[in-house]
Formats: C-alpha cells, sequence, structure tokens
C-alpha cells in the first residue's frame, strides 16, 4: 500500500487521537505522524496503522522513513484470530525487549529517531551511540554504505531494536546494541524480516517458554505478537479483572500486554471489558491534553 502525505493529514484531522508533529533535523522541517491514545476503532484501517512514526519530509512531501505499522496479538483483534491467519507460512522472530529504532537520511547525513521524534532522549541516545561506533570504524558493526544503500538507492528503511542496560523494559541486557530486525519498502510497505532473528520454535511451544518476551509471527502478510506466560507475570498480567491495573496499564501504554494476554487465554469477556475501561481512561486523558 502506498502512502500519501495529504491523505495521512486527512485523517489526522479527522481523529483527535492522531497528531502530525513537525521537527527540524539539521535545517530540513520533517512531519511525523503517530498517536497520542490508541481506542479500540483508533487503528480500522491499513492507513490508520502507519501512524507510528512515519516520517515525511515538508518540502516534498516525500515519505521518508517508514517503520513498522501498528500490529497486534493473537486474538486481540478480528484480523488477528486464529482462523485469519496462514499458520503454514508463518514464521516466528524474537521478539526484543527494547525501542524500536529507524534511521533517517537527509543530505547524505543518518539521523536515528524512536517511535515519536528525533529528540526523545532514547533517540539522543541512539544517535550518540551510533556516532561513537561509526567513528571507531568498527568492522563489525554495520557500515554506512548499507544504511545509506537501504535509504537511498532502494529506498528502504531498516529498522532496528535498541537494547541497552540502561533502556531496560523488563528483560536486562548487558550491552548497548541496535539489534538490525529488518527493513520495509516505503512505496509498498512490504516487510522484510532479517532472517538473524528467525526461530525454529513452533505456536505451541512459545507459550511455555522462559527468559523470553514472545515473538512476532509473519505469515506473508501481516505482523502479529505472541507473547510467553513468563514474560506476561512480569508485567503483573492476571487473570482477574482488577481497575487499577488496567487504568495504569492504559495510562503507561502496555495495556496492549493485558488486553493480548486475555485474548490468547480465551478470555473474550474480559477482554471487552479492559478494553471498554481503556477507552475510557484514555479519553479522559485526550481531553485533559486537548483543553
Amino acid at each position: 500500500m502506498k502512502v500519501n502525505y495529504d491523505e495521512m493529514m486527512k485523517l489526522c484531522n479527522e481523529k483527535e487521537e492522531f497528531r502530525a508533529k513537525t521537527e527540524t533535523v539539521d535545517g530540513i522541517d520533517v512531519t511525523i505522524f503517530s498517536y497520542m491514545v490508541a481506542f479500540t476503532d483508533t487503528f480500522d484501517s491499513e492507513l490508520a496503522k502507519e501512524f507510528r512514526g512515519i516520517v515525511f519530509r515538508n518540502d516534498t512531501k516525500e515519505c521518508i522513513c517508514r517503520p513498522f505499522p501498528k500490529f497486534f496479538n493473537v486474538g486481540e483483534r478480528a484480523e488477528t484470530q486464529d482462523n485469519q491467519i496462514n499458520w503454514e507460512k508463518t514464521s516466528f522472530y524474537v521478539k526484543h525487549d527494547g525501542s524500536m529504532a529507524t534511521p533517517v537520511l537527509l543530505d547524505n547525513k543518518i539521523f536515528w529517531k524512536t517511535k515519536n521524534s528525533f529528540y526523545s532522549d532514547v533517540a539522543i541516545k541512539i544517535q550518540a551511540f551510533w556516532d561513537r561506533e561509526t567513528a571507531k570504524r568498527n568492522t563489525s558493526f554495520m557500515c554506512t554504505e548499507f544504511l545509506t544503500t537501504c535509504l537511498q538507492r532502494c529506498n528502504f528503511t531498516p529498522i532496528f531494536e535498541y537494547v541497552a542496560p540502561h533502556n531496560q523494559i523488563v528483560l536486562p541486557y548487558k550491552h548497548e546494541e541496535l539489534k538490525y530486525l529488518g527493513f520495509r519498502e516505503i512505496d509498498t510497505g512490504i516487510f522484510w524480516p532479517s532472517k538473524k532473528n528467525l526461530s525454529t520454535v513452533s505456536k505451541e511451544e512459545i507459550v511455555g517458554l522462559e527468559n523470553i518476551e514472545g515473538f512476532v509471527g509473519y505469515d506473508q502478510n501481516q505482523l502479529f505478537k505472541i507473547k510467553t506466560r513468563w514474560y506476561m507475570d512480569r508485567h503483573k498480567i492476571c487473570t482477574e479483572f482488577n481497575p487499577k491495573i488496567i487504568i495504569q496499564a492504559s495510562l503507561d501504554e502496555t495495556i496492549d500486554d493485558l488486553i493480548g494476554v486475555a485474548a490468547q487465554l480465551g478470555l473474550m469477556e474480559q477482554k471487552v471489558r479492559m478494553e471498554n475501561l481503556r477507552d475510557e481512561t484514555l479519553a479522559m486523558k485526550l481531553e485533559i491534553r486537548t483543553q
């Protein structure tokens, strides 16, 4: 699916939970389309799912960075129900527990961003890490030429997960690292995953694994997430309806995990109650932010 600046801006104006943020990077103005909060019907189209950090140049309206679209847990949405996934074609990839990072090429210089900004605390750390490592000319580190080829000649967006001891979500990491996940074609949105993350694990084995967050499944049509029970336990996910935990998770953007585990366990009545409470909480949050 092609993406168009004007169509993105039109949808942004129609949905108050979406935003178009302008940032200036090395003298060049760009627009980042993302979401502030996510209701049950926020991502109700393929175009809406692109509001996850996609970037356009303001002067040319050209898309220059197309990271992952929004994707969901197995069972969480109509399109991720078990019978909607082509399990025969599905490959599983290790899901790292860090922050998504994407490079952008502007005037032959590489700048790094997280989902919402080039200037978030994590984005600044990623840029500093990249600058240090490339200055060392470390042959084991990814080369600038590789990224430049992807970004300029091939019109791809390489996608990475930034992990570091100081960027711990749940899983600890001993070293600062940019883990290459694959690339996405900017023109079509097609994702080409890295074989480095390919796992031989089966669908049935995933839930019982320990010391790993989970896996991303890809059936050549859509991406989806499967979490391990071990990871869910560490996010205080429980089978009882706990409003306090749900409200807090809605505010700190970990609610997808709670809803995802309810869906994986087949607790559909609880899933709906969680979604309703999340929507009520986020509606209040959005109202406060826009006053």
